[in-house]
């Protein structure tokens, strides 16, 4: 019998006393993933260096929020974002 991992998961944290940080992690061979952008294509893994230099030429700064402004500011935010279209 197999037990769904949400499942372990959730007898295990709630097994657990106090306060506390919690992670979790899965992994799977790279030919269980797909990943496709529009505008590029099928991004193969591992991601090739030509391949990220065309997928961040897709991005943008990465915006955060400040109130009620929406900022691009480098020494905030030193990264890129991509908008996703999430498919299943």
């Amino acid at each position: 019998m197999t037990v769904d991992v949400r499942d372990r998961i959730g007898v295990l944290l709630s097994g657990a006393g106090g306060r506390g940080w919690f992670s979790a992690a899965q992994t799977a061979p790279t030919d269980d993933l797909c990943l496709e952008v529009r505008g590029f294509g099928p991004v193969e893994f591992p991601v090739s260096n030509e391949q990220a230099r065309k997928l961040c030429a897709l991005g943008r700064s990465a915006r955060y929020g400040k109130g009620e402004q929406t900022l691009v500011d480098p020494t905030v935010r030193n990264t890129w974002e991509m908008l996703l279209d999430v498919r299943r």
